[in-house]
């Protein structure tokens, strides 16, 4: 079974997932990988929206083979921390892409989901939750 966690940063996704994956003796997965992509992702300090756009399909591409092996298998658990629907949000704010053209894209790439969840939590408190973990805000979380 592919579940997925979405929501803003510091809403309680990481925790979500783990405690899930625990639960159901699955898998805790996150999207941005540990790839090449993802990790180049997560250096960038101000990524424009085409690298965005290029290094989170990169990162997801390589994730396919595990999330086909557990989508629609109701013995096999992978809870993603994210997954395509953050990059509609976080790539159709603002940028002239339609967010219907980016499901698109990444549902013609990942398997589909069998359950995704999305955490709802006002900007204001996600924040302080990031704050309070003592780091700066990174380029994707602003209000």
């Amino acid at each position: 079974m592919l579940i997925s966690i979405d929501g803003i940063d510091g809403c309680g996704k990481s925790t979500q997932v783990r405690m899930l994956a625990e639960r159901v003796g699955g898998r805790a997965i996150q999207e941005i990988s540990p790839s090449r992509w993802g990790q180049r992702l997560r250096g960038l300090e101000n990524p424009t929206l085409a690298e965005q756009f290029a290094y989170f399909l990169a990162d997801r591409v390589g994730l396919v083979p595990l999330l086909e092996s557990a989508a629609g298998d109701a013995a096999t658990h992978i809870v993603s921390d994210r997954s395509y629907l953050s990059t509609v949000a976080y790539q159709s704010y603002n940028s002239g892409f339609a967010p219907e053209f980016l499901e698109d894209v990444n549902r013609a790439l990942v398997p589909a989901y069998d359950v995704m969840f999305v955490l709802d939590l006002p900007v204001d408190v996600a924040f302080g939750r990031i704050e309070s973990r003592g780091g700066p805000r990174d380029w994707c979380e602003k209000p």
